[in-house]
């Protein structure tokens, strides 16, 4: 089993009729969540949690396969993400849409997938000044062990510490970032 698979290559084999579905949920169910996230915010909708509907857009995906798709992630964040607005507006009715207003709109996977990525930079904006107000030791050990996936060990070495060590200060930082993504970022804000 490898730990990264390419979402490239993957896509490529899932159109040539040898899809690794095992490998693309590990590759899109990250983003489906988030996608999910985003949209329901922790509720619950007519028995449906955010789980529910990862899992029913994930068996969509698997049905209508991957003609067409720009990427992936993308394919999957798009079903994932229509998948949730559908649950919220089957709760809530929207008024009477103008018959007329069809004409004015662009495609609806452009929008949705416009929309999505903009939040996406969005928090990754607000990742990116949450990692500057960690220390020194934290921000190197996140840097390091998550964002170039190297070792705690080869990173321990070159601090002069324990490899515990170094997962502590992983750890920490990554809450407090956390933390700080919860209490400054709301999806839909602009990055300051």
């Amino acid at each position: 089993m490898k730990t990264l698979d390419d979402p490239d290559e993957l896509l490529a084999n899932a159109l040539a009729g040898h899809a690794d579905w095992d490998a693309i949920w590990r590759t899109v169910s990250g983003p489906m969540r988030w996608a999910v996230r985003s949209v329901l915010r922790g509720r619950s909708y007519g028995g449906s949690n955010e789980d529910d509907v990862v899992q029913a857009a994930f068996e969509e995906l698997m049905i209508k396969g991957f003609d067409g798709a720009p990427s992936l992630v993308a394919r999957a964040w798009v079903i994932a993400w229509r998948r949730a607005h559908d649950l919220v507006r089957r709760r809530i009715p929207e008024p009477r849409a103008d018959p007329c207003r069809f004409l004015a709109t662009e495609s609806e996977d452009e929008v949705v997938l416009a929309e999505m990525l903009r939040e996406k930079a969005a928090l990754f904006g607000r990742a990116l000044v949450g990692l500057a107000e960690l220390s020194d030791k934290q921000r190197y050990a996140v840097e390091q062990t998550v964002l170039k996936n190297r070792a705690l060990s080869a990173v321990a070495r070159e601090l002069g510490v324990s490899h515990q060590a170094v997962g502590k200060l992983r750890n920490k930082g990554i809450e407090r970032l956390r933390r700080f993504l919860a209490e400054e970022w709301r999806p839909g804000e602009e990055a300051g």
